[in-house]
């Protein structure tokens, strides 16, 4: 008997408003089991402007996401302490 586990992978959204609501809607449409933040979901340059997301929200909205698992890898932007 074999079972399908559904993976969505997303890297390099940087704090961007419009890239966290795109990663909402996906996981909304596709119901992953899993989705993997593969790298630079923050941004630790500290560029601030209007379609920037405060790394609390990017939190939020990860943390909000419908899906079961949501597992991270950190990438070059996150920083150590992320």
């Amino acid at each position: 008997m074999s079972q399908t586990l559904t993976v969505l992978t997303v890297s390099d959204i940087h704090c961007r408003e419009n890239l966290y609501r795109d990663l909402q809607e996906a996981v909304e449409q596709h119901r992953p089991d899993i989705v993997a933040v593969v790298g630079d979901f923050l941004d630790i340059t500290g560029h601030v402007d209007a379609g920037t997301l405060s790394f609390a929200e990017c939190a939020r909205r990860l943390n909000r996401l419908p899906a079961p698992e949501v597992v991270f890898v950190r990438g070059n932007h996150e920083h150590v302490n992320w």
